[in-house]
């Protein structure tokens, strides 16, 4: 059910309208082999966003956190020392 209504909410959402009004920095993580989210709308996104960093993981699907936590981890430590540093 909560898997349900977490794809019903991202359907009804544009992603790419709502990151243009993001006024900081941010960090994209996108798993190379993504069946949900495609290369294509990736650049597209990448595209509106201001301050924006692409980090692909190239065997990973779409749920990162859940698949390489480690590799998440890492590059949101890496992503906030960085943001702290600007």
């Amino acid at each position: 059910m909560a898997l349900a209504r977490a794809r019903l909410a991202s359907a009804s959402n544009d992603g790419q309208r709502v990151a243009a009004r993001l006024g900081v920095p941010a960090l994209v993580l996108h798993g190379g082999r993504d069946p949900e989210v495609h290369d294509e709308e990736v650049q597209q996104l990448m595209g509106v966003l201001p301050d924006a960093e692409l980090v692909t993981l190239r065997g990973e699907g779409h749920v990162l956190p859940l698949t390489d936590p480690e590799f998440v981890a890492e590059h949101v430590a890496r992503w906030v020392r960085h943001v702290r540093g600007s």
